[in-house]
């Protein structure tokens, strides 16, 4: 996969608290990145593809359900850091 020059800059971000958000233009390499990030890291992450209407649906309804599915289907302690990439519905 080509590296793209955001790649070392991101990598030292995620050791931050702090949200980091990625936009960009449709079909431009956001969710490829995320993917090759993800292969990249040690630390717990997970994918949400908010073009599944019921899981937008669930993350509208409340924020907190998003620490509960956490919790539920990845046994992912709260309070532990877990990198979350959120790909929008566009």
């Amino acid at each position: 996969m080509y590296k793209r020059n955001i790649e070392t800059e991101f990598l030292s971000w995620i050791e931050r608290d702090e949200i980091l958000i990625i936009t960009g233009s449709r079909q431009v390499g956001k969710t490829s990145f995320m993917k090759d990030i993800q292969s990249k890291i040690s630390q717990k992450s997970v994918v949400y593809n908010l073009e599944d209407f019921e899981l937008l649906q669930l993350f509208n309804t409340s924020p907190k359900n998003l620490v509960q599915l956490l919790q539920e289907n990845f046994s992912m302690d709260v309070l532990e850091k877990t990198l979350i990439f959120l790909k929008s519905a566009d």
